[in-house]
């Protein structure tokens, strides 16, 4: 049998486990090599996995080095001697309300994985050369009198809190940063190599983040970097991956002195959230995604910004006059809680224009190419005095209200929908002087009412010009027309201004006119504001010989259907209704016989049997006796695509084919149905298969109408022509 060692010499005994029965240090008689076994009278030192059973607190009075350490529930590992180390080759593990403590060098060659609850303080970690793991309830930090760095070269995953407070943390290799946690420390130092932030990341950095030698940053999760951010290299940088978000507290400029910001991913967001001044930096192309600006103090903009997505206004701005521009290809938004003042907006919108969700003010430039701004009263564009703007194009312009402030001339270049219809002033006379314009594509409610030298006034268009209550200042008013056909313009001698005056309208004059297509004509000085349209003092002159009361158009089961009513009508020869896939290039549908002259409301309709797919617009073209014309508003009707059935030849002689892909045929429910134009039934017959051919050799050339009817339902009619004997 052998002697045991004398107390405090415990042997070295080789093992692959050992396990602490009780607490103490770690030199004591405290070991077993199996769990719950006897004592080994030994202790681990050199290799072996050492288990800090439940309940127990093993103190580390020597220096020592081990393969592995589980620290299990309420164990724990303790060191408090500066001048001694503990060295673990593979990883150490610590568990539910487990923790280690350590005043000396704690030497990891592997993993540090902290679970549960416990929070474990270290005075100085050497090196973690693998990943470090710290659960969503655990906590690493450092003695407060520690100055010393946390070093990790693998993964990094944050659930819980890591602090290590007037040092750094630094991370080498290539590696992933994930968790919901907290960060803290002096400066989170990222050396060479590609860290990514993995889409599951939400994580709050309360430290600097310095990038050294060549760093890159992936950034696909939510990032929270409280302190500022810079590079030691100008080639190290920070991407913002798809959808990702990076909130940048720092005071200073992000990448100050080397490094850049990517941030034109898709729907990616950059949200400068600091509590101070915080200066908005040029990232690579100049271009954002989403840009949030929140928090204390005021964002300087120190450089030109493209915007891929929405600005955000949650914070003071300052412009530096500087260019926003707007280079989306979807509809982009700005919005906030704080009114912000630009200097120059650039529309390059490629797709469906900019929303305005907030007052917005410019005093710089507005410069249009392509994208409308749609605003409303409430979320309105103003520019201040001495702004300038661009004249606009059909492609861009404001879609609602505009306000100018200031004695400047000005032109707003507003519009709706698809028309774009402009409206100026001359100079007021005072800077508080304030005008909203906005352009309604509509006939006014009452175009009846006219004071001579009046005769009558637009039903197309009109637009409302309104002065600011607490301003006198009287203008000149220019209205222009982009297409004379389009606002019923053909003679110009007899064309004037005209303004509505509570009662009726009113002449404002002519004092300039251009006579061209596009062209403008200017009134005289006017002192009262409101709506404003094209009006005539001649009977004969740019007409609309009739006084529509209105027009719409409804879908009744796949048909668009078009009426409109007439008050009176003078030398009314026709109506066309017009369709068109763009508002711009327009086909006839039918032509519809006019009253002449009458005094009676007279309804009428017709019916668009094809129309077209998707969103189509519709016109009513009035044409008078001696050939002259004039359109009504344009109504927009948005149809689901149309079954592809199909009835060929069209025209067709002997044999007629029918095609129905998209119809079900419930038996003897499907009826195809051919009529005459005075209304008389020539086919009926009752359709059994997708594919049918009719013979037509009885049917006598001419037009005739169809209609396919399931269980008595019509769901598709059309014109046919037969040329049988031709």
């Amino acid at each position: 049998m052998s002697t045991p060692s004398p107390a405090g010499c415990r042997r070295i005994v080789p093992s692959a486990f050992y396990y602490s029965n009780s607490s103490g240090n770690w030199t004591d008689n405290l070991w077993s090599v199996t769990q719950g076994g006897p004592s080994c009278n030994c202790q681990p030192n050199g290799a072996g996995i050492v288990n800090i059973d439940s309940g127990t607190i093993v103190s580390v009075n020597k220096s020592r080095k081990v393969d592995v350490v589980n620290i299990m529930k309420d164990g724990s590992m303790q060191g408090g001697n500066s001048n001694m180390n503990f060295y673990i080759t593979n990883e150490i593990n610590v568990y539910d309300n487990g923790f280690f403590s350590f005043l000396g060098d704690l030497i990891v060659r592997g993993n540090v994985n902290i679970y549960g609850t416990g929070t474990s303080w270290y005075h100085k970690v050497d090196s973690i050369e693998g990943n470090l793991y710290i659960g969503p309830e655990a906590t690493l930090k450092n003695f407060a009198a520690s100055t010393n760095d946390l070093t990790v070269s693998g993964n990094l995953t944050v659930l819980g809190i890591l602090e290590n407070t007037h040092a750094s943390i630094a991370l080498f290799n290539t590696s992933d940063i994930d968790g919901t946690g907290d960060i803290s420390t002096d400066f989170l130092l990222i050396h060479d190599g590609i860290k990514t932030f993995k889409s599951t990341a939400d994580l709050n950095i309360d430290a600097s983040v310095i990038l050294k030698g060549y760093s890159r940053i992936d950034n696909f999760g939510i990032i929270n970097i409280r302190g500022n951010m810079d590079a030691e290299i100008s080639t190290s940088r920070w991407i913002n991956e798809p959808g990702s978000v990076l909130y940048y507290g720092g005071s200073a400029p992000m990448f100050a002195t080397h490094g850049y910001l990517v941030a034109n991913s898709e729907n990616n967001s950059v949200h400068y959230s600091g509590l101070t001044d915080q200066s908005i930096i040029g990232p690579e192309n100049l271009t954002y995604y989403h840009l949030v600006l929140e928090d204390s103090g005021t964002k300087f903009m120190w450089t030109d910004l493209h915007l891929l997505g929405n600005l955000t206004f949650d914070a003071s701005f300052a412009h530096m006059q500087k260019i926003i521009s707007v280079d989306g290809t979807i509809m982009q938004y700005f919005g906030g809680s704080v009114t912000p003042t630009l200097y120059d907006l650039a529309m390059s919108n490629s797709g469906e224009g900019l929303t305005l969700n907030l007052p917005v003010f410019y005093e710089g430039n507005l410069k249009l190419s392509t994208g409308k701004i749609f605003t409303t009263m409430t979320n309105i564009l103003t520019a201040k005095d001495n702004a300038k703007v661009t004249s606009g194009t059909t492609e861009s312009f404001v879609n609602g209200p505009m306000q100018k402030i200031g004695n400047d001339a000005f032109v707003y270049p507003v519009g709706k929908n698809d028309i774009w219809a402009r409206i100026g002033i001359s100079e007021p006379q005072s800077t508080a002087a304030a005008f909203i314009a906005e352009y309604f594509y509509e006939s006014y409610s009452n175009t009846s009412s006219v004071t001579l030298p009046l005769d009558h006034v637009s039903t197309v268009e009109y637009w409302n010009l309104l002065r600011n209550a607490k301003a006198n200042d009287s203008v000149k008013v220019t209205l222009f027309w982009e297409s004379a056909t389009r606002s019923a313009i053909n003679s110009y001698l007899s064309l004037l201004i005209a303004g509505w005056s509570e009662t009726s309208w009113q002449s404002k004059g002519q004092s300039a006119i251009t006579y061209s297509d596009p062209g403008n004509i200017t009134s005289n000085v006017v002192h009262n504001f409101g709506p404003f349209t094209f009006g005539s003092s001649n009977n004969g002159d740019n007409p609309l010989p009739i006084t529509l009361i209105n027009y719409d158009v409804k879908l009744v089961n796949d048909i668009a259907v078009n009426t409109w009513a007439t008050a009176t009508e003078i030398n009314n020869d026709y109506f066309t209704v017009e369709k068109s896939r763009d508002a711009i290039n327009f086909e006839r549908v039918e032509i519809v016989e006019g009253a002449g002259n009458s005094n009676q409301i007279l309804h009428y309709s017709c019916n668009d049997n094809n129309p077209l797919p998707g969103i189509s617009y519709y016109r009513l073209k009035q044409t008078d006796f001696d050939g002259k014309f004039s359109y009504s508003k344009i109504v927009a009707v948005e149809f689901e695509d149309l079954p592809e059935n199909v009835i060929y030849p069209n025209p067709f002689n002997t044999s007629l084919n029918i095609r129905l892909d998209e119809v079900p045929l419930p038996d003897n429910n499907t009826v195809f149905k051919i009529y005459s134009l005075t209304g008389a039934e020539v086919v009926s017959m009752p359709l059994k298969n997708q594919r049918t051919t009719i013979k037509a050799v009885d049917i006598p050339a001419g037009a005739y109408y169809y209609k396919i009817e399931v269980n008595g339902q019509l769901i598709q009619s059309g014109k046919l022509i037969s040329q049988n004997g031709q």
